[in-house]
């Protein structure tokens, strides 16, 4: 048996699959192709093959490179009896339900408490399943663990407290139906570490590169090395070598002294090794600029230095991709399925099928419908090159935002000859009815999980069929296209709980579940050049320039998902490794990278957040660092701004304060005054115009609307109109009569609202739980509205009021609609019915004489600094109510006492308009002089102003007419 050799060290700095092939020529070349040389990952062995070629100037038998889970299986192969099938994800999860219900039959005291239903069991399982291959992996015995209420879920408790039996039992079912999974072949090596065949001969055998072993590579591996059976390189700190060196490697020192090995450096350090790379710290806001400031470094880069671009999350992939310049490069991570535009079709299938109505024909919302009808695949099925589904489509969501709220998509029939294809309809109709059938229909009843699959190969089918020219013009999209057929597919089809009945909702999360996992794999050549990378893939991987992007707390080291089934702090109860060596892990390969380059550039974000509640991201630990050793070497703080601390500037337009005023050119004064003539100005017009001048006009005189779209759920204007004519019609035949009405039935007022609310067409679109907490909420607030009524005489309802304003010899007619008209104990009272927020004047409008100056000596050629109606517009917020009472005082020959904003969604409760501390004098003036002379300042500056101003503010965000203002 050969000695023990000692733990050979390439440093960091250097390139380590160039050393390898040097140390393979100088000591291997003969007996190259017997060499078997195990790397972490798969990546290394296509930079050795290539260093290979080039050192030895001539063609070369390549070693075998493995990882180690191929070596693994390997050894599995060749001591199992007969070949095993590799079990997926979800057979995982069949083998240990159907181990599970065995033990709960052979003893029904066998965790009493744990569902075995498929759907409730299926969570647990795939949890179970992580768990048990981590066992395996790390080559430990399960233990049964006993824990508290307080220490996991009961579902948890339960199934860790009987680990053991479970652990035992999969494994034997696993055997049964000739099964195996990564951590079984483990397992399996691990049973003859003393007799494993094909690593007993004489072939070299070098594991390369490995940093923190599990379990069961750390038993295969000592004892290959105490043979004399291999070789153990690390890419490392040289001061390893000695027991101190760079302090993320205390996980390879801890190696050497479990193994008592002695570690030396496998070649004498170059001079340049210990040059310190140029780090650069780009501070961004958030992600957009983050990936600003990296386009503009690799437009800096020359077209052939060599560079690689790190991406800790996969899901910053898509964007850094369209942030890359046109030039050759090789992207090793993969595309995530879960972000392409066909699972996004995918999605809003699944998602109708979610939110339809079980009735018979089956509805769906209409909002989905649009989406599905405006995917870009969809549109560009065709029957022939230039005949596509597109207006047939566009017509049909033309239909849809016209429709209700839930719809039949079998009720629209195309109107194939508006559209000029009246001699392909015949045809665009059957690929039409296609769609509908493989993108709905067919994923209406779908039971099991291979009735999702037939359901999505339907989809692929049609996808392929009439997308021909799709697929040879966009190639990521087939990529992801055959990836969803290949891979997705078989495992819903093929797997054990394949005919296993399943509510829908959770066959849906079983798809997504297993999309989420999969990645779409680019050419991995060439590898010179621009590279993208994940963190985990620059391991024993040496670029001279590097740009890592997020290098924030949240990715490096990075923030574990929370196991509900093992918690981190429980891990270590089992003997698995916990959050601290992930993080080791982290650390350790970060600073491999950064050793290795020549230049630096650290980009991250702190000043985006997810939600209201999440907090800022913050620069990695690793970051701090790094910025800490520079800081510490300059003796000083380093400033935001201040190299290498730079941050992403972006150019910045000063916002403009003027956001385009509506000139009133002779045509547009025309307009405006045909408008007023033929329609006269009602209270809200005038109080639109208050609030912005602008958007009157856009509204009033250019008569814009918003599109007519359906709506899934309560229409407020059309609620609002309704509860009026509930109300109208219920106080009617109290008209003219002294009536106290907190004595009249709010049950029959609840009835006559639930009757009338059932007619309306928004209630039969909307979902049945809001119709029914509509209707419940519609009967109790009016029934309390009416409990707060007090005695009166209701002299008017929905009574139409009107006042004839003379100006520049024209009359203009300012009208509208008082709710109500009480004679109270105090006087006349106006009512007015508000279902939604009641907006209330602010106190001190009618009392503040620097306002009422101004509005009296405003001209239409005062400076706009001098213009009142931006300040009134904030003061008064509303004119209406004091209008109403201005124009009763006319029709009915009184000044109204008071007018009351009645909010019914706050139970009816009354809000006077005036102050309590307001006199019945103030009141009068209020009524008689100040809101006439306010009518006719706001005449006034509609007629005479040069322009319709823009007021931007708040009620920006819910205007209708936002778009075409541009504010």
């Amino acid at each position: 048996m050969t000695a023990a050799l000692p733990f050979e060290i390439i440093p960091w700095q250097e390139d380590f699959t160039a050393s390898l092939a040097a140390l393979l020529l100088r000591e291997y070349e003969s007996a190259l192709a017997d060499c078997r040389i195990l790397f972490p990952h798969h990546r290394p062995a296509r930079y050795l093959a290539r260093h290979l070629a080039g050192l030895a100037g001539r063609p070369v038998a390549a070693p075998r490179m493995q990882t180690m889970t191929e070596l693994m299986a390997e050894l599995r192969g060749a001591l199992a009896p007969e070949p095993l099938a590799v079990a997926g994800q979800l057979d995982r999860v069949a083998l240990l339900l159907s181990a599970v219900q065995r033990l709960r039959d052979a003893d029904k005291a066998f965790l009493p408490g744990l569902p075995l239903a498929p759907e409730r069991f299926l969570p647990w399982g795939v949890r179970l399943a992580e768990l048990m291959e981590e066992l395996m992996r790390h080559g430990l015995p399960p233990k049964d663990l006993f824990l508290g209420e307080d220490d996991a879920l009961p579902e948890a408790q339960a199934l860790l407290g009987h680990l053991r039996a479970i652990y035992d039992a999969y494994v034997e079912a696993l055997g049964e139906h000739g099964l195996t999974t990564p951590g079984n072949d483990c397992r399996i090596a691990l049973s003859r570490l003393d007799d494993l065949p094909g690593l007993q001969g004489d072939a070299p055998l070098l594991a390369a590169g490995f940093h923190a072993l599990t379990g069961a590579e750390d038993r295969l591996l000592n004892a290959l090395w105490r043979r004399g059976a291999a070789r153990i390189l690390w890419h490392a700190d040289p001061g390893v070598a000695h027991g101190d060196g760079h302090w993320s490697l205390q996980e390879l020192v801890r190696w050497r002294e479990r193994w008592g090995a002695d570690a030396v450096l496998l070649e004498p350090a170059k001079p340049q090794t210990h040059a310190v790379p140029k780090v650069r710290f780009m501070e961004a806001y958030d992600r957009h600029s983050q990936l600003l400031a990296l386009r503009r470094e690799l437009e800096r880069l020359p077209e052939d230095q060599a560079a690689a671009v790190v991406v800790p999350d996969t899901g910053l992939l898509p964007p850094v991709l369209h942030h890359l310049p046109e030039r050759d490069c090789n992207i090793s991570m993969g595309y995530p399925l879960a972000r392409a535009s066909l699972w996004q079709l995918v999605e809003i299938i699944l998602a109708l099928q979610e939110e339809a109505r079980d009735e018979t024909p089956r509805r769906y919302p209409w909002r989905r419908l649009a989406a599905l009808a405006r995917h870009p695949y969809l549109k560009m099925l065709g029957i022939e090159e230039d005949v596509r589904l597109r207006p047939v489509l566009r017509q049909w969501e033309k239909s849809l935002r016209q429709g209700g709220g839930f719809v039949d998509p079998r009720s629209f029939i195309p109107d194939y000859q508006a559209l000029g294809l009246g001699d392909a309809a015949a045809a665009l109709e059957a690929l039409r009815r296609a769609v509908l059938s493989r993108c709905i229909d067919g994923f209406a009843n779908v039971r099991t999980l291979s009735d999702l699959g037939r359901a999505l190969a339907g989809l692929v089918d049609l996808l392929v069929t009439h997308g021909e020219g799709l697929w040879r013009d966009y190639l990521l999209d087939a990529e992801c296209l055959c990836r969803l057929r290949d891979a997705v597919l078989p495992e819903l089809m093929r797997s054990r709980l394949a005919e296993t009945t399943l509510p829908a909702p959770v066959l849906f999360a079983i798809l997504r579940q297993i999309t989420a996992l999969e990645r779409v794999p680019f050419e991995p050549e060439p590898i010179t050049g621009l590279q993208v990378v994940g963190m985990l893939e620059t391991r024993l991987l040496h670029f001279g320039q590097v740009y890592l992007l997020d290098a924030t707390e949240e990715r490096l080291p990075g923030t574990p998902e929370h196991d509900p089934l093992l918690p981190d702090s429980l891990r270590a109860l089992l003997g698995l490794p916990d959050i601290a060596a992930r993080d080791s892990v982290a650390a350790a390969t970060f600073f491999r990278l950064l050793a290795g380059a020549k230049e630096v550039v650290l980009l991250y974000r702190q000043g985006e957040t997810k939600g209201v509640l999440d907090t800022a991201p913050v620069r990695s630990r690793f970051v701090e660092m790094l910025l800490w050793e520079e800081e510490k070497r300059r003796g000083r703080l380093i400033e935001p701004g201040e190299p290498p601390l730079e941050r992403v500037t972006l150019p910045l337009s000063p916002i403009p304060r003027d956001v385009g005023a509506v000139a009133k050119t002779e045509a547009v004064r025309e307009a405006l005054w045909r408008r007023l003539l033929a329609h006269g100005l009602s209270a809200t017009a005038l109080d639109a115009y208050m609030r912005c001048p602008k958007s009157f006009f856009l509204r009033q005189v250019c008569r814009l609307t918003p599109p007519e779209e359906a709506v899934g759920d309560a229409d407020p204007a059309a609620l609002g109109d309704l509860v009026h004519r509930v109300l109208k019609d219920f106080l009617t035949p109290y008209l003219g009569q002294e009536v106290t009405l907190s004595e009249l039935s709010g049950e029959e007022l609840g009835e006559r609202f639930a009757l009338a609310l059932k007619a309306e067409e928004f209630y039969a679109v909307m979902p049945y739980d809001a119709r029914v907490i509509l209707e419940r909420t519609g009967r109790v607030r009016l029934g309390r509205f009416l409990a707060r009524q007090p005695r009166a005489t209701i002299l008017a309802l929905e009574e139409k009021l009107s006042l004839d304003v003379p100006h520049d010899g024209r009359i203009i007619t300012v009208h509208g609609i008082i709710d109500r008209l009480d004679r109270r104990e105090a006087g006349l009272v106006v009512a007015d019915y508000k279902t939604g927020k009641p907006r209330t004047a602010r106190t001190g409008l009618w009392e503040a004489p620097d306002l009422w100056g101004a509005v009296e000596t405003w001209t239409p050629d005062s400076a706009v600094e001098r213009d009142p109606l931006p300040r009134l517009a904030e003061m008064a917020r509303s004119l209406q109510l004091p209008l109403y009472m201005t124009l009763c005082r006319k029709e009915h020959g009184e000044p109204p006492v008071d007018g009351l904003l009645i909010a019914l969604g706050q139970d009816g409760k009354e809000i006077s308009y005036f102050p309590a501390k307001f006199s019945m004098a103030a009141r009068e003036r209020v009524v008689t002089e100040q809101m006439p002379l306010l009518l006719g300042f706001l005449l006034r500056h509609l007629l005479e102003t040069p322009v319709f101003s823009p007021y931007p503010g708040d009620i920006c965000r819910y205007c209708d007419v936002r778009g075409p203002c541009g504010a």
